[in-house]
């Protein structure tokens, strides 16, 4: 009700919201005062405001909805949790982009990526996120995005360099998609998730670097070498091997015998 000792039913209603934010409130009440019902609208914690008299079948019609609309917001509190774990499991950052405004909403695991701090109200504009892009990886990561925001790829996805606090770069994974269309049939708003892969690609450096060493030292024994995968097709040869059999690793990596 509204008119209670101690406190109002705004007042009580407000409180158990701070307790228990998923609790569905309805206020049930015999004063008519406007003022009451546009207070209760604007606070946004009522979701149905009854007066007296009311009939039964209405209350409970009422309290058949607030019902569901408690399940609907126990099932997206408890999907966004698993999402929340999900991403932080895998050392990623959310961003929800609004592309009409060009601010970008972050999450708390940007400051852990890259020492990010999101405004007071977790967004940040995107001209100050495009500015911690590597210069050379820029261009890379619009292309992919316009392909994207034009209906030529069905996701964006790019691999760039993003700057810490501490001026270090770091390899990052942008993934994300374009989620609503406004009424000019544009993409208005964009959202996806930042994944950390620098362990990733130094591995892929060094790996290469051990593949280039390794194709160097074959490449000075004199004899044909040849290097095959467990399905018998070739990898790799040495140059003694190009010139005694007239061909070269490019033609020969991945084929088998019986394809020559």
């Amino acid at each position: 009700d509204y008119k209670m000792p101690g406190m109002d039913g705004l007042e009580l209603i407000a409180k158990i919201k701070e307790i228990s934010p998923l609790t569905v409130c309805m206020l049930l009440t015999g004063v008519t005062d406007d003022s009451v019902a546009v207070q209760a609208m604007n606070l946004g914690h009522i979701f149905r405001y009854l007066t007296k008299p009311c009939s039964r079948e209405s209350l409970i019609t009422s309290i058949r909805d607030a019902i569901a609309h408690h399940l609907l917001l126990k099932a997206e509190h408890e999907f966004q949790q698993r999402l929340e774990m999900i991403v932080h499991g895998t050392n990623s950052a959310t961003w929800d982009w609004d592309i009409s405004s060009g601010s970008v909403r972050i999450d708390a695991m940007w400051h852990k990526l890259l020492g990010v701090d999101p405004m007071h109200d977790g967004c940040i504009p995107m001209a100050q996120l495009a500015g911690l892009v590597h210069t050379t990886d820029r261009r890379l990561a619009r292309n992919n995005l316009v392909r994207h925001l034009t209906g030529r790829k069905d996701h964006f996805s790019c691999d760039i360099r993003m700057l810490k606090r501490n001026n270090a770069w770091r390899w990052m994974r942008f993934s994300g998609k374009a989620s609503s269309l406004g009424a000019t049939q544009r993409p208005t708003r964009m959202a996806g998730i930042m994944a950390d892969i620098n362990d990733e690609q130094e591995a892929r450096r060094a790996l290469a670097d051990q593949l280039g060493f390794q194709n160097d030292l074959l490449d000075t024994l004199p004899n044909p070498i040849f290097v095959k995968n467990s399905n018998s097709c070739f990898v790799t040869c040495n140059r003694a091997y190009e010139r005694a059999f007239g061909t070269n690793r490019g033609q020969l990596a991945g084929k088998t015998v019986t394809d020559m």
